[in-house]
């Protein structure tokens, strides 16, 4: 009888070590989970930032090629017309031929 207690408690302190060990392998799965869970939550919002940002670099860049097509181009091709006009004499024969291959 005597022998079968003690290998009834052995049974229990294997049970009671093993228990134990599965409880803080619960415990740390827990503690991962929560860290990746908020890993998770940080990405979302670095995620929506992004997008807001990459909008406003979207609607800075459309601003941008706008006004390159719409106020310095015209510019520049009036300047050209205005330089190219420059070059000719009284009776509109080009002074220098290659003032114009030069500008283009």
């Amino acid at each position: 009888m005597n022998q079968n207690m003690s290998k009834v408690n052995v049974i229990l302190e294997k049970s009671s070590s093993t228990n134990a060990k599965f409880e803080q392998f619960m415990a740390n799965v827990i503690e991962q989970d929560k860290k990746v869970e908020m890993n998770i939550q940080d990405l979302q919002k670095n995620g929506q930032t992004m997008m807001s940002h990459i909008t406003q670099l979207q609607v800075y860049s459309t601003r941008h090629e706008n006004l390159f097509k719409k106020v310095f181009l015209p510019i520049i091709d009036d300047l050209l017309k205005f330089m190219l006009s420059m070059n000719r004499d009284k009776h509109d024969r080009v002074v220098d031929a290659d003032f114009g291959v030069t500008l283009e």
